[in-house]
Parts: structure tokens; C-alpha cells; sequence
């Protein structure tokens, strides 16, 4: 969805909008008589924060710059994307026969690539590298094979010859990272050179890359391939295919390294384990992991880089570098929950011992520290405590506030109390001095919370999800407007999945986009409940985003009458309100600032109407 992000990154929603209808400043946002219905008064709304727009009027339309277009030149989402992002200036290519096709020669040529490695690691110049697998590492030639790890010999342009002499051009070669550019000009070399070979598989068991871990001495130790079509090292994670076939079982899944902590772990029977290859733990990898598990554990060096590894890893949760990162905490870990759904943990090692030695040098060490991991706030507490001075009230005062943000992610009121108890027993402080801090810290972090808009966007994705899972829900919301979800690309989901099942999305025309996005939602976790309670889930949802459609009105009209009392004067908008709300006729000069008074009162009333009516149900 890179494209889509891109688009609407480049090209301003208001300048777009501004080439067919009249917008005019109105507080924050822009207002315009609306393209897609004749009215008098302007009901059509741009927001500009959220690069989003809304009819309130009679037509009710509403969505992003694609719906826009879409609405406005009565054109598909595949056409406006197209257009939108020539516009852009962004590389947007739909797939096509002759696209697949390419991919289908770009993924024969790594299996080519890996089946070379490993015919090669089976010959005469393979010897030195099958006596480190073996008895260095301690591997069985079953987990060799089953891992397909390879050797790549020692010579400049060995591949090469074999890709050409299977038809595969220095082209694909270089597409697919096997190959290297010659910065002298020359013809393009062989990347991988006395290495062993580790492919790399996505989640699905696709090849889309290859790892290399050099023999003696020589930089860098670890080699991947350089992203590609097929590899992206910030979405691919070692090991995930063979782990998702075991971790729902364990319910958790191990963080490590390196290829051969993972490649250990499998043939010591702990099936579960992953490896980032060298990088942090993105977002894009949480997700993954969130699809499978619920529970993460860090498993990584205990020295110093394995710990900031750690802390690298863990600051999809919490970032105490600097204070605006440590304010800015709370709201990353809500994201984190929210988008991940994954609880992390970290396992103690003992020292010296990475995870592929201790597996291979204490199988029942290696268990226990997976077993008796601790929660990541329990983990970064202690590295702040026993980091940090505090022999005096000054100074133990100062490390509160910097576990401030810690704590205030907590949720369970009880486990945050038995944290808030336990740092004010190990700082000398009194309890309550903690716990009125950490209210403090809970009180300024909901200031940070995401914007309406955002909360909109995650009910639409929730709803859809439980669409996509629950099947039976079609006959419930088969007269549900599309435009109820803002996003365009979740409308096109939502109209796909009211057409065909989703068995059927493969023979979809629909994009990329449409198809990743689709396989994402309907892949989320959901609490597993009758079809009774999946529609009023759903139906709650609904009035959910209702409302909050209502409550973005109203903080529109709101904005109005702020920047009217500026104008006017606060005496003059109030005396317009009252006359007006006693039904006299206002003069020609204040009837849209009459129309703008009344319609915000309306709208408070109508949802403290609804507000009501949620307590009566409660």
C-alpha cells in the first residue's frame, strides 16, 4: 500500500478539491457547497489534518482525494489510482500477465540460485564448509537439507555462468540479489563468495532472499540480499513459515539473531523461533507475529549490543531516549496493542552464551529462559533502576518520572499496582508519591491520544475484519453504504466482499492494494463469538462510527462559531443565538451565522440524545 500512502502524502486533499469547488477557510478545515448534490448552504467539509472529506448534507458522501475522484469522474478505484499517481509522480505498475510473469522468472532464478548452493556444498570444495555445519555448529545433514543451506564457493562469477547457461540474464540476476554491480564497470559478479547459504522464505514458504555467513576471516561476517522485488528485510522475518506451523500450539513465538539460532533451536525441537537477520523489529514484523501469536519473546545476545538490541526492539512499546520520546510512549504502546495485538517478553540468558550455543551446550537452560521470561515493563524498570543513581530523595524523585511513562501504559490496575509498589519499595519513596505521579503521567498521556479521525479509521477496520470473518453478516449489512468507511481502499474491500466469498479473491481484478488489504483483515484475531453477538458487534460498530462522524460535524461547526466571535464580537454571536432560537427572523447579513448557531446547537443536543440513550441500554 506504499503507492496509496505516497499518493496522498503528495498531493494536498485541498488543492485537489479546490480545482472544482469553492472552498473557503472555515477554522481548521475548508467548506464548499458540495459537487454531488445542489444545495444553498455549504455542507461539503475538507480536513485538511486528516486528508479526509465530508458531505453533511443530504448525499452523505464522504471518504479520501481517491473516493473523490472516483465520485467525481464516475471511475473505479484501480482508475483513480492510476491517475492520482502519474499525477504524483509515483511508480505504480498494476500487476499484469506480463508482471506475473516476470515474477515467476525472478522466483525460478533463486530456486536456481539455491539449488546451486546446495549441490555445491555436497562437492570436494564443499568440505570446509560441511565440517563447520557439522561439527562446529552440530548440525544433522536432516536439518541441513531441511533448511536448505548451501555453500557458495569462493569464486568471482561461478553463478553467473550458471544462470546463463539456464537463460537467465545478468538483469534477473541482479533483480533477485544474487548478483552485484562491478564498480569498475566490468561484468556483474557473483554476490555471495565463500559463504554459507541460508534462503530465506517468507510466510507464505516463498524464496525471496538469501543470507550469508562467511568462512574465516572477512567482513561482513553476515550477508543478506539487498532489497528487491522478492525481499524486504523490514517485512521478512527467518523462520516464520516453520514457526507459524508449530506456534499456535506453544502460543509464543522466540525473538533471536541469527539464522543459526533459529536453525539450532528447530532441530532441538523448539520449532518456534524467528530472526529479525541483523535489524530491529519493525511494525510490518509485529503484525506478522500478531497474526499467529499473542505472547513474543526477546531471546537475544546478553551483551551490550544485544541488549540495546533489545531495547531497539522494544521501542514499538516504549523509547526512553530522549523526553519527547519517553511523552510520546504511552501513544506507541497503545499503537503497539492495538496494531500488534503481542505482549513482549524478554528471557534472561546467562552470560556469554547466545542462544545457538546455549542450545547446543544446555538444552535446559535455553528452556528455562524461555519459560521464565519476564514482561518487557518488568524488563525495562530494571534496566532504568540499576542504571540510574538514586542515593538521594532528588534523584530517586527525577527516576520516577522517567518510569513514569512505563507504568501509565499499564492497563490492569492490579499488576500496575504491584509495579508501583515494587519501584517505590526499591527507590526508598512512598507509595503513594509513585502512584500520584504515575496519575499525573496517565492524565498528560491522554492529551497525546490519537485524533477522532484515527479512532474512526480503527472502528472501520474492526468492522470490516468481523465482516470478512463472520460470513453470515451479509445479509445484515447488504444495505450498508460504502461510504460509511472513509478509507478507500477498505470501501473497495467492503464492495468486493459483498459481491464474492473470499475464497474467491484470487480471481479478483481488483489491485494489489485491495487484495493485501483484504488478506490482513480478514487475518486479525477476533474474540471468538455466536452469530447472535458477531451482529451486534457489528451493529455497535456502526453507531460507533455514526457518532463519530456526528462529533466531527459538530467540532466543525464549533470552529465556525469561534472564528464568527472574532469577527463579530462574542455579544453579538450571542445575541444572534438567542433571537434566533426564539424563531425570530434574523437580519439578511446574519442569516448564516444564525443557520451556523443553530445547527451547533442542534447537533450538541442530538448527541447528548444519544448519549442518553446509551446509558438507558447500559
Amino acid at each position: 500500500m506504499d503507492a496509496v500512502a505516497e499518493v496522498k502524502q503528495r498531493i494536498s486533499l485541498t488543492d485537489f478539491v479546490s480545482r472544482t469547488v469553492k472552498l473557503q477557510k472555515s477554522g481548521r478545515n475548508y467548506r464548499g457547497l458540495c459537487p454531488f448534490h445542489t444545495e444553498k448552504t455549504p455542507s461539503f467539509y475538507v480536513f485538511e489534518e486528516t486528508a479526509t472529506w465530508r458531505c453533511f448534507g443530504s448525499c452523505g458522501e464522504g471518504g479520501d482525494i481517491f473516493s473523490f475522484l472516483q465520485k467525481r469522474e464516475n471511475m473505479d478505484f484501480r482508475e483513480a489510482l492510476e491517475i492520482l499517481a502519474r499525477e504524483a509522480g509515483v511508480q505504480f505498475s498494476p500487476r499484469t500477465p506480463e508482471s506475473l510473469k516476470e515474477e515467476d522468472r525472478l522466483n525460478a532464478c533463486l530456486s536456481l540460485a539455491v539449488d546451486f548452493y546446495q549441490e555445491n556444498l555436497q562437492k570436494s570444495h564443499g568440505e570446509d564448509a560441511q565440517k563447520y555445519l557439522f561439527k562446529d555448529r552440530g548440525l544433522s545433514q536432516e536439518t541441513i537439507d531441511h533448511f536448505k543451506i548451501g555453500w557458495a564457493p569462493d569464486e568471482w562469477r561461478i553463478l553467473r555462468n550458471q544462470l546463463k547457461e539456464n537463460g537467465f540474464s545478468d538483469e534477473e540476476g541482479l533483480a533477485v540479489g544474487v548478483l552485484a554491480e562491478s564498480d569498475k564497470g566490468g561484468l556483474p559478479y557473483d554476490r555471495f563468495r565463500g559463504r554459507v547459504i541460508f534462503p530465506i522464505q517468507d510466510n507464505r514458504g516463498n524464496l525471496v532472499g538469501l543470507g550469508g555467513r562467511i568462512l574465516g576471516e572477512g567482513e561482513p561476517k553476515y550477508l543478506n540480499s539487498p532489497q528487491t522485488k522478492l525481499f524486504d528485510k523490514g517485512n521478512i522475518l527467518y523462520g516464520l513459515n516453520e514457526a507459524t506451523k508449530t506456534a499456535k500450539d506453544s502460543e509464543v513465538i522466540v525473538l533471536v539473531e541469527g539464522y543459526f539460532d533459529v536453525v539450532s533451536s528447530w532441530q532441538a525441537g523448539f520449532k518456534n523461533v524467528v530472526a529479525t537477520m541483523g535489524t530491529s523489529l519493525t511494525e510490518l514484523h509485529a503484525r506478522s507475529l500478531g497474526r499467529v501469536v499473542n505472547k513474543l519473546v526477546l531471546a537475544l545476545d546478553p551483551d551490550t549490543a544485544g541488549q540495546n538490541a533489545i531495547e531497539r526492539a522494544g521501542r514499538l512499546v516504549l523509547d526512553m531516549s530522549t523526553e519527547s520520546t519517553t511523552r510520546a510512549s504511552v501513544r506507541n504502546a497503545e499503537n503497539f496493542s492495538s496494531k500488534a495485538d503481542l505482549d513482549l517478553y524478554v528471557a534472561l540468558l546467562p552470560d556469554g552464551q547466545d542462544p545457538d550455543l546455549l542450545v547446543r551446550k544446555d538444552l535446559n537452560a535455553w528452556e528455562k529462559a524461555i519459560t521464565e521470561a519476564v514482561p518487557f515493563i518488568h524488563f525495562m524498570l530494571d534496566r532504568i533502576i540499576e542504571n540510574e543513581p538514586f542515593e538521594t530523595p532528588q534523584e530517586s524523585r527525577r527516576l520516577v518520572e522517567r518510569i513514569k511513562p512505563i507504568l501509565s501504559v499499564i492497563r490492569d490496575p492490579v499488576i500496575r499496582g504491584r509495579h508501583i509498589q515494587d519501584v517505590a519499595r526499591r527507590l526508598g519513596l512512598a507509595e503513594e508519591y509513585v502512584n500520584r505521579a504515575i496519575k499525573n503521567g496517565s492524565k498528560q498521556s491522554q492529551g497525546n491520544r490519537m485524533t477522532d479521525e484515527e479512532t474512526v479509521f480503527s472502528a472501520h477496520e474492526v468492522l470490516l475484519s468481523t465482516m470478512l470473518q463472520n460470513p453470515g453478516l451479509r445479509d445484515e449489512v447488504e444495505n450498508l453504504p460504502p461510504d460509511l468507511f472513509t478509507n478507500s481502499i477498505d470501501r473497495e474491500v467492503f464492495i468486493d466482499w459483498l459481491n464474492k466469498p473470499l475464497q474467491d479473491s484470487e480471481d479478483s481484478t481488483s489491485t494489489d492494494f485491495i487484495l493485501e488489504r483484504r488478506e490482513y483483515l480478514f487475518s486479525r484475531r477476533a474474540p471468538n463469538l455466536e452469530l447472535t453477538e458477531v451482529k451486534k458487534r457489528a451493529r455497535d460498530l456502526i453507531k460507533h462510527i455514526l457518532r463519530e462522524r456526528l462529533i466531527q460535524r459538530q467540532h466543525a461547526v464549533t470552529q465556525e462559531v469561534a472564528a464568527a466571535e472574532v469577527t463579530h464580537g462574542i455579544g453579538e454571536v450571542q445575541k444572534v443565538a438567542h433571537d434566533a432560537w426564539l424563531g425570530h427572523l434574523p437580519e439578511d447579513a446574519t442569516v448564516d451565522l444564525a443557520e451556523t448557531v443553530i445547527e451547533e446547537l442542534e447537533l450538541g443536543l442530538s448527541l447528548h440524545r444519544q448519549e442518553d440513550l446509551a446509558d438507558d441500554a447500559d
